[in-house]
């Protein structure tokens, strides 16, 4: 059923990131575990309608995290509707909107740098058919992540639970066909392989709960048909919008993905 998703080139929505450069008084580096903070500042400047919808919907159209990037502190906001680019992005890149307030910590933050960029989800999908993408991806875990499964939290990176989970919240923003199919995702899991990793365990707090999680990056390689491949791609490319795992909208599961090439093996031979 790979080929199912052609019915969603009929979604134009785009996928955006907003990068927010903050600076804090004597130069305070921000941790990731501010995420829910920063989520009650994406709230308190929605309208209470929208607010009302974000905590109705099982799986939120936006992810956002917070941490220090070479000494320098970024927010990230990424919305994967058209509507929650509108309701969330849009009042925060207007002129006026020149700091964030965390009131649980009487902390104001200036903001120095509002940067925007966007791709739409047709994009994904024309690459998808168009392009041979590389069966090697890069996949760093950017802040605490974690799945939660029948009660229980796993803190290890795993192909089943990220494939399951990137196509679910793509299912979750789609108006149009599905992207989960039982046949399609057991062949993703099957024929996908962990081929080296640079990891660490760590936990992210929120209030009392103390939530076990991973950071670090993965390479992956992807067997079978190409077609396969570029799907896998496709997911991953969402993904980096998306996040994945658990508490996506408070900070955590922000994942990068990207191709990597196969390095070419030296022949030594005299």
């Amino acid at each position: 059923m790979l080929l199912q998703c052609k019915e969603v080139l009929k979604l134009n929505n785009y996928l955006s990131e907003l990068k927010l450069t903050l600076t804090t008084p004597n130069e305070q580096m921000l941790t990731y575990d501010k995420g829910s903070l920063f989520h009650g500042v994406i709230m308190e400047n929605i309208d209470l309608e929208y607010a009302e919808l974000l905590h109705q919907n099982s799986v939120n159209p936006f992810s956002q995290f917070v941490r220090c990037e070479n000494g320098i502190n970024i927010w990230h906001i990424r919305t994967l509707t058209n509507i929650a680019r509108e309701k969330i992005i849009s009042p925060i890149l207007k002129t006026d909107f020149s700091n964030v307030t965390l009131k649980h910590d009487n902390l104001t933050l200036e903001i120095i740098n509002k940067d925007l960029q966007e791709i739409t989800v047709n994009s994904l999908v024309e690459n998808f058919y168009e392009e041979d993408c590389s069966r090697l991806v890069e996949i760093n875990f950017l802040s605490p992540t974690a799945f939660k499964r029948n009660g229980r939290y796993f803190f290890m990176p795993n192909m089943e639970l990220i494939y399951g989970s990137l196509m679910k919240r793509w299912d979750a923003v789609s108006n149009t066909a599905k992207m989960f199919d039982e046949d399609t995702f057991l062949q993703l899991v099957e024929n996908t392989d962990i081929v080296s990793y640079n990891i660490f365990s760590t936990n992210f707090h929120l209030e009392n709960v103390r939530i076990p999680a991973f950071m670090g990056k993965i390479t992956i390689k992807i067997r079978g048909t190409q077609t396969m491949t570029n799907f896998a791609n496709m997911l991953f490319k969402f993904g980096n919008y998306s996040g994945v795992g658990i508490k996506t909208s408070i900070g955590m599961g922000a994942i990068y993905a990207n191709q990597k090439q196969r390095r070419r093996k030296i022949d030594d031979r005299k």
